[in-house]
């Protein structure tokens, strides 16, 4: 029965073992691979191999370390203090737990007084003076490290940001799409203004995760400089939001979001020639169907992860820059990839299906 037991608990334990390192795998591999069922299998049987390797080791050791008497005398003497090592060590994880808080607070304060230099806030009904710093400061970060990164020379203008209590309140007074959830104003030659919702508030105790909205914003403005104010419909809508989704998703914290939308985005293998057509969509055309936009920005979100991984993380931005210039995108494309666009992409669809 023991056996039985120890069997069984090692077919469960290989299961969730394995579907955790599957997760992982997903945001690397594509899903001609992860979809894969030798693929699945191999991930579970080498899961399984660890485990047993790990388990066979791992006995062996302890049963050395409980016939050492060094060790034995330790184990005794931890056996009287483990109320104390218990509380020690429980202050520890809690005064560790509170240092990050503390210290992105401290950093938040010092990019709010960037951000209030640069930023114009417009409000359209009562919101909190905290939401509000709270949408400056993830704006001004993304900012920053883009500008530091793309810009040689950042211009030297206010943002108007026109700021709303929440989505719903977006979409009635902007009269944009239910699926929006913000919009960046870019007119040729005049400085760009943002429209999103207001962050939630959060504190050293109430640090909670901003929305991808501000960095998919603050993505168009810089990328508007990259082009030197110069019309955005310069550079094809597929691109300038697949930079945009790339740059708001790449963060760590994104993870369970890029892999959900990986995912989703898996499953249109058997629709190649309608995903082919995606990337020409008006999405501002209302007859325009939920489902191919929202297609429209996970699969140019992935096709910017692809450039990016294949020829690197500069590439998007050169050709952008290529374009303010004064280059046609295609031909700006074609120099910085040595390829044309339309094969390019063809070879995105041929690696990632």
């Amino acid at each position: 029965m023991r056996k039985v037991r120890k069997t069984l608990g090692f077919i469960i334990s290989s299961f969730f073992c394995a579907i955790l390192v599957y997760v992982f795998l997903i945001a690397v591999f594509p899903p001609r691979i992860f979809l894969s069922p030798y693929y699945i299998l191999a991930v579970y049987f080498i899961t399984g191999l660890f485990l047993l390797t790990f388990d066979f080791v791992l006995s062996r050791q302890i049963q050395k370390i409980n016939r050492n008497r060094f060790f034995q005398s330790i184990q005794q003497w931890s056996n009287r203090k483990k109320v104390i090592w218990s509380v020690l060590l429980i202050t520890i994880i809690v005064a560790l737990s509170s240092v990050r808080p503390v210290l992105d607070n401290i950093n938040d304060k010092r990019i709010l007084q960037d951000a209030k230099q640069q930023f114009l806030p417009i409000t359209y009904s009562v919101i909190s003076e905290a939401k509000v710093d709270r949408t400056l400061v993830e704006l001004q970060r993304t900012l920053k490290k883009l500008r530091t990164e793309y810009i040689e020379k950042s211009p030297d203008y206010i943002i108007k940001v026109h700021l709303f209590s929440n989505r719903n309140e977006f979409i009635e007074k902007t009269g944009m799409s239910e699926l929006s959830v913000g919009g960046t104003l870019t007119l040729a030659g005049r400085p760009p203004e943002i429209i999103i919702p207001v962050e939630q508030e959060s504190s050293i105790w109430n640090n909670t995760l901003p929305t991808s909205t501000p960095s998919h914003e603050i993505t168009h403005v810089v990328t508007f400089e990259a082009l030197q104010l110069k019309d955005i419909i310069l550079v094809p809508r597929f691109y300038i939001e697949g930079m945009a989704e790339y740059e708001s998703l790449k963060d760590f914290r994104r993870f369970p979001d890029r892999l959900f939308k990986r995912i989703r985005l898996a499953f249109y293998k058997n629709q190649l020639i309608r995903l082919e057509a995606i990337p020409t969509l008006d999405i501002k055309d209302r007859n325009v169907n939920d489902e191919d936009i929202l297609l429209f920005y996970r699969l140019s979100e992935e096709f910017i992860r692809y450039l990016i991984h294949s020829y690197g993380e500069h590439k998007p931005w050169h050709v952008v820059r290529d374009v303010g210039q004064g280059m046609n995108f295609y031909d700006a494309f074609k120099r910085e990839y040595n390829k044309e666009y339309s094969v390019t992409f063809s070879e995105f669809l041929g690696y990632f299906y």
